[in-house]
């Protein structure tokens, strides 16, 4: 495990992940291999943590095992999180010694389960959103108030993707291509995604009756307009995750940005 690590596990799974703590620079660590050790998994970009799995000395004095549970990934959305794992030393300091990218992805079981809720389809968290909502309250109840949060985050993915279909197609490219890969989530959802995303659906649940915003004179906690969030695609880098670039092209310019393909 690296900091490059990519760390797939479906929901609904358990798993053991082997890591060899190491320093940035790659030179390999020495410890006894009684140091406390923990592990936190977070979405990134400053946000809260989410998961501290189970970590526990594999191989002293430098091997050591992840354990992350059903029970962890339920805590955690469909996506990539970021894994660290810590270690406290002797004279007490807490040391970063190894990190990755954890991946969740759907359980297998459901998906072949036609009576199974899949949910909306998102980018992000619901946390995401209430930060450009801080002043928001329950008008109703708290059913009616997720359902109005899960179709604001659904259409603030369709949002996202419809402008990236429109910029491929400006471009020549196949817009039912284009659609596909998004819909089989091939968008890797970094922290530009998460914020227009995020700002999208705080706009449309500032207009949404299920949610009522206290009134407030700090014009920095007003939610953001519509308007404002198609600023937000300005300049914005979309990364895609794909097995076969189209055309064999890695680079492709866009208005919205650059989509930049992995292979």
């Amino acid at each position: 495990m690296s900091q490059h690590s990519l760390l797939k596990q479906a929901r609904g799974t358990s798993a053991t992940w082997r890591a060899r703590l190491r320093h940035e620079t790659g030179v390999p660590l020495t410890y006894h291999g009684h140091e406390p050790l923990s592990a936190v998994i977070w979405p990134g970009s400053g946000r809260a943590e989410r998961v501290r799995p189970t970590v526990v000395w594999r191989r002293p004095p430098d091997e050591v095992a992840v354990r992350i549970e059903p029970s962890d990934l339920e805590k955690l959305e469909v996506g990539r999180h970021r894994l660290r794992i810590y270690l406290e030393r002797d004279d007490g300091r807490i040391q970063h010694v190894a990190e990755a990218i954890l991946e969740v992805t759907h359980d297998p079981r459901r998906e072949h389960d036609s009576k199974a809720d899949p949910g909306p389809l998102v980018y992000g968290t619901v946390e995401e959103t209430l930060a450009w909502l801080p002043d928001a309250r329950i008008r109703f109840d708290p059913e009616r108030e997720q359902a109005a949060f899960d179709r604001a985050r659904s259409q603030a993915r369709e949002w996202l993707d419809g402008r990236i279909v429109e910029a491929w197609r400006a471009t020549g490219g196949d817009p039912q291509w284009m659609a596909e890969q998004l819909r089989r989530g091939c968008l890797i959802v970094d922290h530009g995604v998460r914020e227009a995303v995020a700002q999208r659906a705080a706009a449309l649940l500032s207009l949404d009756r299920v949610v009522e915003l206290a009134p407030t004179r700090r014009a920095a906690a007003a939610p953001p307009t519509l308007e404002e969030t198609e600023r937000l695609l300005v300049g914005l880098t979309i990364t895609l995750d794909l097995s076969e670039p189209p055309d064999g092209r890695a680079d492709l310019s866009l208005e919205l940005g650059v989509i930049r393909v992995w292979n």
